[in-house]
């Protein structure tokens, strides 16, 4: 309960504005903005999500306190799904695009084995 009501206050302080990082990486990208971008706290195993039918991307609270790079990857990441639903080649492709794809993988990586 702590840790809700701990993720729940990171997300209403936070002056991150989900929307405005995602039009610009769509901007830059060449990708298509989604519906809705949103903080998510029941996400522990993943970082982000994309409904691809309904343009909805939710971003694990998790990710409030990382840095701007690691944090406009998993966007960025989510917002290719609404281009390519998988993670094939072309997903691939797009991804490997974004100059610090590699670091933010290692970083997400680093963190993740922090939780377990």
């Amino acid at each position: 309960l702590a840790a809700r009501i701990e993720k729940k206050r990171a997300i209403s302080e936070t002056s991150i504005d989900l929307m405005a990082r995602a039009r610009s990486l769509a901007h830059v990208y060449k990708l298509p903005l989604p519906h809705e971008i949103k903080w998510v706290l029941n996400q522990n195993t993943l970082w982000g999500s994309c409904s691809f039918n309904d343009g909805v991307v939710r971003i694990s609270s998790r990710l409030v306190n990382v840095p701007n790079w690691v944090l406009d990857y998993v966007i960025l990441h989510e917002i290719t799904h609404l281009v390519e639903p998988n993670h094939g080649p072309e997903f691939q492709r797009l991804m490997e695009r974004y100059p610090k794809t590699e670091r933010a993988e290692g970083f997400l990586e680093a963190v993740a084995l922090s939780f377990s």
